[in-house]
């Protein structure tokens, strides 16, 4: 049985401060569970601050940086503190602080060793907004330094490391109020040498909440997203960067819109996206219907069966993705992946040592916080549940893979208001409020699976 190791860094945590030493506070219990499935999560130790809308990165010497977020006392606030893992023992412990104290930001293991983060909500006069700044941290020598600032602030964006060095950030918005109609096209570079950024190309459309996927060409294969308008809607469009040419292609585009999706590179060179939403508005299920039913007239004729509409309606799912889609870069074409056993949107996916595909958390249309994981096969097609996770982990954690052989997860959060206006696509960006939830049920705990 093939084993990688994977951690899945907590999410949220009213109490949790920048003190080692008081992230201790009314922390429930961990029960393991011993269901055969996929795989199985059993508890191990916790981090030294809870958090959420943080990064996580796995730095050349297998220990992983997990930086920012937003926790503490009386409701929480952003949070400058880093902290590493050390899988060797297992173990967390205080690293250096940021310079500037953010959440929803991005980070990226740089070619030199070092780590970029730029962008994300900070403060600025007490209110919170998209930065334009950017830091670095150094592993050996534990500290946090300023590089140049972006063009524009920007969180729900992207950032990606190319195959010369430099680094891609693309589209994302300006604000931490979702319901807002904008979305960036711009993209921008970051020139490690130099520590400046350079803007470049724009996408042909604004998108926010997409992803961007380096492909074995060096070309990147940006996805989905939510575009800007009145409407907001979801966008299936999918377009390459080239960096030598710094333009941009539009390639077909996916079977489904959705944004807050995941998508990973797989060892074929092919691209894997799971998940994600649509945005529902009212009469979206009679326009379902309705092109459900044109499409099998289309191929069948007026001589169809119940059972022909029910797939073609099983090709839409409704707002919430549960179908997964595969992009073959050489022909550029999609093809189905199967279905996940359970719709998600913000959930985290990565690539195990065995080849295979790990997906985490997330939200559905039912509950909104799903407490479940499952694993795709690539050989065979099939998404198989590993047994439940347990309350400790939530959903906007991150997922590292790290050089052992088994999945660690951390942190999590049970306390989360249903009924807000435009919380799902907030959580799904790792964007946080301290009125987002209606206890103090979060948690800082970590497990580890065994698949």
């Amino acid at each position: 049985m093939a084993l990688g190791i994977v951690l899945l860094t907590g999410v949220s945590m009213f109490y949790a401060t920048d003190e080692v030493g008081q992230a201790d506070i009314d922390r429930p219990s961990i029960e393991r569970t011993t269901t055969k499935t996929a795989g199985v999560w059993q508890s191990t130790t916790r981090m030294v601050l809870a958090r959420y809308g943080h990064t996580a990165t796995l730095l050349p010497n297998g220990k992983v940086l997990v930086a920012g977020g937003f926790g503490g006392p009386g409701g929480g606030g952003l949070l400058a503190v880093s902290e590493l893992y050390d899988p060797a023992h297992p173990k967390w412990s205080k690293a250096g602080a940021m310079v500037l104290p953010r959440q929803a930001h991005k980070a990226v293991l740089l070619a030199d060793g070092n780590v970029l983060v730029a962008g994300g909500l900070a403060a600025d006069s007490n209110n919170l907004s998209a930065t334009p700044s950017a830091e670095v941290y150094s592993p050996t020598r534990g500290v946090w330094n300023r590089v140049g600032n972006m063009a524009t602030g920007r969180l729900g964006h992207t950032m990606t490391v190319l195959k010369d060095g430099r680094v891609l950030v693309t589209g994302g918005h300006r604000a931490d109020d979702v319901m807002d109609d904008d979305a960036f096209a711009s993209a921008e570079l970051f020139n490690p040498t130099d520590g400046q950024w350079a803007v470049t190309a724009s996408m042909s459309i604004g998108r926010r909440g997409h992803t961007a996927t380096l492909l074995p060409n060096g070309k990147v294969l940006v996805v989905g997203g939510r575009m800007a308008g009145s409407n907001g809607d979801a966008t299936a469009m999918a377009e390459l960067f080239d960096p030598v040419k710094d333009t941009w292609v539009a390639v077909a585009p996916m079977r489904n819109a959705r944004y807050g999706h995941s998508a990973t590179l797989l060892r074929s060179g092919k691209v894997l996206v799971v998940g994600g939403e649509d945005v529902k508005k009212a009469g979206d299920d009679t326009k379902r219907l309705d092109a459900a039913m044109a499409e099998v007239v289309k191929e069948k004729g007026s001589d169809f069966t119940s059972t022909d509409l029910a797939i073609a309606l099983a090709k839409d799912p409704g707002p919430y993705r549960s179908l997964a889609e595969i992009y073959d870069p050489v022909t550029n074409q999609w093809s189905p992946a199967g279905n996940l056993n359970a719709a998600r949107s913000g959930a985290r996916a990565v690539l195990l040592p065995n080849g295979n595909v790990l997906v985490a958390r997330g939200a559905d249309d039912e509950s909104l916080d799903l407490n479940s994981s499952e694993i795709y096969d690539v050989k065979t097609g099939v998404w198989r549940l590993t047994a439940p996770m347990n309350d400790g982990v939530g959903i906007g954690a991150t997922l590292t893979v790290l050089p052992g052989g088994e999945v660690l997860a951390a942190g999590g959060d049970r306390g989360y208001v249903k009924s807000k206006p435009g919380l799902r696509e907030r959580l799904a960006q790792g964007i946080y409020r301290a009125d987002d939830f209606n206890d103090n049920s979060a948690l800082s705990s970590a497990e580890i699976l065994r698949y």
